[in-house]
């Protein structure tokens, strides 16, 4: 009985002796293997009654129909490093010619020294004796790895020294160029702040009624009481005057004097009773710190002169605080409607078995809600939280400041999308929009929300779309490169420059 396995194996079984013989053949190369009780077999050239004659390999045979090409060249390497090892054996072995003397120490024999003189190795190397010899010459002797270091950069490799720059030489290579000038990267020169003069409340009339014909006077008003607090507004004011006082004389505007005025040295401030302070009385200074600027003679200014912003001149140039220095953030993640809260638990909901119930797929919107706030609270955001289109319309239009980033949940319905972020843009241009993306869960969100993805396309009013579950190092990426969502420290109170345009426009005007 035999049976075909693949082309080029054949499997034959023999009732009569219970063996079994597989006939291997592939590529002119065929063998015969036996299994089973094999002495039974008749032996080769003979066939037993009733049997099947079956051919037998020994591996005597077949290691001799192996013939490799290599063999030759191994046998001779083989026999080559043989011999190498003898020699390096002999070359390690102490001479027998080696003796002991009476004395007790060890002497060579002339034969000896001469043995022991030579490797019996030495033909096999590439190099001699003499070669290595040559190369350990010149090496430095140590015991220390730290020792040697310290030798080697005092002696050996010194430190260079500093190289002298000649004073001719100082414009650079660029001659006969004319020098480039500074390198961008020195700090800017700022003009040496100028003392105010201190009047009485008494002179201001007499100084102002002396003014020429063009000249501009800038009266600042403060308090001495009030400046013994670190956080003066009169200890400020006078700060960002002296500044302003100085880069105006440093742009040749000789027209501008500025005084400062002490408004507590003479009567009442609020009381009309007695005492009354003459700044209050003529020119109705109210508190402290205020401004007042005179042209020829007649009284233009007098107020608490405000920033760009908010706030008068008392009040510091920076609001140093993360929560003005970063854009706020509006969240739209609408709240899941009763089929699918239903949907989402039955899913998180697992058999004995480990399985599934259901197959709905539904988002767990308040999973969803946590990850992003604790995502914007590692980056430093403030935000606001809407669960519907109304809320986060009426959020937007309220805010105070407006919105710099919004997140849409790309379960919000295109055109609500569009109405939020239309709303945003009016109050804020450089407001950025994104669109949040379960995809695990909803799958692409051409899918899921095609007109969404026409918004997208478009790229007007979607600056990217995230993937959910938000990260912060995914947050940070889109927003890398925009420099409208990093940290700007808002100008508060008037600034230098903010007094210097004041004064620059009464001067124009006179």
């Amino acid at each position: 009985m035999s049976i075909r396995l693949s082309s080029e194996i054949v499997v034959t079984y023999d009732n009569a002796r219970g063996t079994t013989a597989i006939d291997f053949s592939c590529s002119g190369v065929s063998y015969t293997f036996h299994v089973g009780e094999v002495w039974k077999l008749p032996q080769p050239g003979r066939t037993a009654q009733g049997a099947t004659q079956l051919a037998s390999t020994s591996p005597q045979a077949i290691f001799e129909a192996i013939n490799l090409k290599s063999q030759a060249n191994l046998d001779l390497t083989s026999t080559a490093m043989t011999e190498n090892v003898g020699l390096i054996d002999k070359t390690l072995k102490i001479s027998s010619s080696c003796l002991l003397s009476s004395s007790g120490a060890q002497s060579l024999s002339p034969q000896g020294q001469s043995l022991m003189n030579k490797s019996a190795s030495e033909s096999t190397m590439k190099f001699t004796v003499d070669n290595f010899r040559t190369m350990t010459e010149g090496r430095i002797d140590f015991t220390q790895e730290h020792a040697l270091k310290k030798k080697l950069l005092k002696e050996v490799h010194p430190v260079l020294a500093k190289t002298q720059v000649i004073k001719p030489m100082r414009e650079g290579y660029l001659f006969p160029n004319q020098h480039p000038g500074k390198p961008a990267g020195e700090p800017p020169q700022v003009s040496q702040p100028i003392s105010l003069e201190l009047v009485s409340c008494h002179e201001v009339a007499q100084k102002a009624a002396a003014l020429d014909g063009g000249s501009v006077m800038v009266v600042l008003v403060v308090a001495t009481w009030a400046k013994k607090s670190q956080y003066s507004s009169s200890a400020h004011a006078q700060i960002v005057a002296e500044a302003a006082f100085a880069d105006l004389q440093a742009m040749g505007e000789d027209r501008a004097k500025f005084c400062m005025a002490e408004l507590s040295e003479a009567g009442a401030i609020h009381s009309s009773t007695k005492y009354i302070n003459p700044l209050v009385k003529q020119y109705g200074v109210k508190e402290a710190p205020w401004l007042l600027m005179f042209s020829r003679g007649e009284l233009v200014l007098s107020e608490n002169v405000q920033g760009p912003n908010t706030g008068g001149i008392g009040f510091a140039s920076r609001l140093r605080y993360m929560a003005f220095a970063k854009p706020r953030v509006l969240i739209l993640e609408p709240a899941p409607t009763p089929q699918a809260a239903q949907a989402a638990a039955s899913a998180a909901a697992l058999e004995s078995g480990g399985r599934l119930k259901g197959t709905i797929a539904a988002v767990n919107n308040f999973k969803l809600q946590m990850e992003t706030q604790e995502v914007l609270r590692r980056t430093g955001f403030d935000f606001d939280l809407a669960i519907n289109a109304g809320d986060a319309l009426r959020h937007a239009a309220i805010a105070q400041p407006a919105y710099g980033i919004f997140l849409c949940s790309s379960e919000v319905a295109a055109g609500h999308f569009a109405e939020v972020t239309t709303r945003i843009r009016e109050r804020n241009q450089k407001a950025l929009n994104f669109i949040c993306h379960d995809v695990k869960t909803l799958g692409p969100l051409e899918e899921s929300n095609q007109t969404l993805q026409v918004l997208v396309d478009q790229k007007d009013l979607v600056a990217g779309v995230l993937r959910r579950p938000l990260t912060k190092s995914s947050l940070e990426g889109a927003l890398v490169g925009n420099d409208d969502v990093r940290i700007h420290y808002p100008t508060c109170g008037v600034t230098k420059e903010a007094l210097i345009d004041i004064v620059k426009k009464k001067l124009n005007a006179v």
